[in-house]
């Protein structure tokens, strides 16, 4: 193999085979990245067994072939070097040089064939808004759980039905819903996407139009020369719809801005192992508080179009201030019950085809 390339193109796709493959791994090659020269240029791939990621760089190949590098050493060579083009070629069977400039470095490698067999895409591809797809990972991946013992959270479940692309999260807390349209898409009903492969497919979406498929097991996203593969999670998602209140007892409208605000500094003084505020509503206002027998106690009022009932509820001033910043417009809904009832955060103004809303769990301040 003997190839040059421009540094740009070459940083991009090892930058984005870097992030995917699993350097941590007991089986050495899968923290390689796989590269591969042919006639129309070079071939950048990682996987970690479970996401796999495949780029097209333009190069010119002297000679072709491929061979395997360690994922961090590429990446940290690549974009070091000052030169605006790289050359990589075999020194001998086992190493291979990377060249800039004046800079050279020899890195040890393992054989092409050693790599693992990524999965092959189906022939079916569906096209859609590329700002829909990073809008739904955007608003849903805070809320995956991050407790691998419980992996049936540990993603995003998108439903697709009558040109409604739904994404939903929970960790148990907080759950997240947006839906977009998406006319013409054509995906089983239900998928369920690790949030590491979301992280990845959104790095992917900056043309206007993305392309996606899937299998009974793996889900495909192809955008800008990438394409990316994901295993879906194997378990069943919670039936959700059954979290969310379908009626609520009081309705606040609040300047979504100032809400947000007042909760970032009232959970100054909140307790750290809890994050805890108190959120009051009465005739005419919202009121934030926080007590911490350590520091002090906060408290924030702020008007509100509410002419309801007093109640007051503890959450998690975390999971308030994460939903609250996904919301797309000037006022929100803030709608509660009881004690021991959610609390679902909506903006009042959606955009036609979009619909976002947060579910909050209530805690018990200490």
């Amino acid at each position: 193999m003997n190839i040059s390339a421009s540094k740009s193109d070459l940083s991009r796709a090892v930058a984005l085979a870097a992030a995917v493959a699993d350097r941590k791994s007991t089986i050495p090659i899968v923290g390689n990245i796989l590269l591969v020269a042919d006639a129309d240029g070079l071939t950048v791939s990682a996987t970690d067994l479970t996401i796999s990621v495949q780029s097209r760089c333009a190069a010119k190949v002297s000679a072709p072939g491929g061979t395997t590098l360690p994922a961090k050493l590429l990446h940290d060579v690549v974009r070091s070097v000052a030169g605006d083009s790289i050359d990589l070629k075999f020194l001998d069977g086992a190493r291979v040089q990377i060249a800039s400039g004046k800079s050279r470095h020899a890195i040890a490698a393992l054989p092409a064939d050693q790599f693992p067999k990524l999965q092959v895409p189906p022939d079916a591809w569906s096209t859609m808004p590329a700002e829909a797809l990073a809008d739904i990972i955007a608003k849903t991946l805070h809320s995956c759980s991050n407790d691998e013992t419980r992996y049936h959270l540990n993603g995003v479940l998108l439903e697709s039905a009558d040109g409604i692309l739904r994404g939903v999260s929970t960790d148990g807390h907080r759950l997240s819903k947006v839906e977009r349209k998406c006319d013409g898409l054509a995906l089983p009903a239900s998928l369920l996407v690790p949030r590491k492969a979301l992280a990845e497919i959104a790095k992917l979406l900056g043309d206007k139009t993305v392309e996606v498929a899937a299998t009974s097991a793996y889900v495909f996203v192809r955008a800008g020369g990438v394409t990316l593969s994901a295993k879906l999670i194997e378990a069943q998602f919670p039936p959700y719809a059954q979290v969310i209140p379908a009626k609520t007892k009081r309705t606040a409208i609040v300047d979504r801005a100032r809400l947000l605000d007042g909760i970032r500094r009232v959970s100054i003084l909140a307790p750290e192992s809890t994050a805890g505020v108190q959120v009051s509503l009465a005739a005419g206002s919202l009121t934030l508080k926080s007590e911490n027998p350590e520091t002090g106690e906060a408290v924030e009022e702020i008007e509100t179009d509410y002419s309801g009932d007093d109640v007051s509820i503890g959450f998690n001033a975390r999971y308030l201030e994460e939903a609250l910043s996904r919301v797309g417009c000037a006022d929100v809904e803030v709608r509660m019950s009881g004690e021991l009832d959610p609390c679902i955060i909506r903006g009042t103004s959606q955009a036609e085809g979009a619909d976002f809303l947060s579910v909050v769990m209530p805690m018990r301040n200490r």
